[in-house]
């Protein structure tokens, strides 16, 4: 994986991928992005949120690749892992139900399917009694696996959490829901101005 210093350059050339398509757009870049992509905490922000947001943005793509990191001895991202266990928790499941209860886009779905796949850990089956529907299951070998996946996001977890206290916790668990609330309506209302073009 990449350390640190690695990290923040890759974080740096996305937002800089993005800003040019927003100057190329003759719209300034967001002040959010600015400040992600210098990593200037220090300073004071202008308006509510925006220290935030850049904090948000840092925290996942640290927290994706710390994740990620443990998962490695086990073969597998973490991304794969939950996969796998969805697959195993509900003994079958379409692309379709995986992209919904992962809250993902099929496409991506399908391409962690296909690794898995790959290294026999799931297989895609025909649905009994609808020929048309495709049911990703565990192979012997995936519900072998699954209880130490489902192990290592406990103990990731854990480890993540153990200074944190448990009405932090909850509150940040309410905090983010809100906020996973608030991408979901851009997102929607992104799509709806792209479909209107």
């Amino acid at each position: 994986m990449k350390p640190s210093g690695l990290l923040r350059k890759s974080a740096v050339s996305k937002v800089g991928v993005d800003a040019r398509a927003l100057r190329e757009s003759r719209a300034p870049a967001p002040q959010f992005a600015t400040r992600y992509a210098t990593a200037n905490d220090r300073a004071r922000p202008s308006e509510p949120g925006e220290l935030t947001l850049s904090l948000l943005f840092r925290t996942s793509i640290r927290l994706q690749t710390i994740v990620d990191r443990c998962f490695l001895p086990l073969g597998t991202t973490s991304q794969e892992a939950a996969v796998l266990l969805c697959c195993a928790n509900s003994g079958g499941v379409s692309a379709r139900g995986l992209a919904e209860a992962l809250d993902k886009d099929k496409g991506r779905v399908t391409r962690y399917v296909d690794r898995l796949v790959a290294r026999r850990l799931v297989t895609r089956k025909i649905h009994p009694r609808d020929r048309r529907l495709l049911v990703i299951a565990p192979t012997r070998r995936g519900r072998r696996l699954a209880p130490q996946l489902k192990s290592k996001f406990e103990e990731i977890r854990n480890q993540f959490f153990a200074d944190i206290a448990v009405d932090d916790i909850v509150r940040l668990e309410v905090i983010l829901s809100q906020l996973l609330s608030g991408a979901r309506r851009v997102a929607a209302r992104e799509d709806g101005a792209a479909t209107n073009m």
